[in-house]
């Protein structure tokens, strides 16, 4: 989905994939939360499924609906992509690539590597912990 009216990320293209077959998805917060609903107990829970709507008449979210069956005992791991680009082609290598639970792992934890090696170059140590933090995110915007 693409959101024109957004001065952030202009041009953007927005894409949800996940590992496992989508059942149903809205892109409509108020679907997905109900008039009177609200985010601890949103009103599409209560559904057998979404509408598939999206567009730009809508109050702008994404909310995916999926279909998983465990046995007694059985666990099974699901990899969820949320992602942004500015190519539409790129959009689908990125989802076939990353639908892949092992290619998500190696990029989490590449993702995980790159801040701690960035958080780990600097430390401070104040008696103010928010100061600490401060002084750390100053010394980051520096460099």
């Amino acid at each position: 989905m693409k959101n024109s009216f957004n001065g952030d990320f202009p041009e953007r293209i927005v894409c949800v994939a996940t590992s496992e077959e989508i059942n149903s998805f809205t892109c409509d917060r108020e679907e997905f939360i109900g008039i009177n609903g609200s985010l601890e107990k949103p009103a599409s829970l209560e559904r057998v499924s979404l509408t598939n709507v999206a567009g730009v008449a809508y109050d702008p979210c994404v909310a995916i609906q999926i279909v998983v069956e465990l046995d007694v005992g059985e666990e099974k791991e699901i990899g969820f992509l949320l992602g942004a680009t500015k190519d539409r082609e790129e959009i689908d290598v990125l989802i076939e690539k990353y639908r892949k639970r092992d290619n998500s792992k190696e990029a989490l934890k590449r993702v995980k590597d790159y801040w701690l090696e960035t958080l780990e170059t600097i430390q401070v140590e104040t008696p103010d912990l928010s100061m600490n933090i401060i002084i750390v995110l100053e010394q980051l915007n520096m460099h």
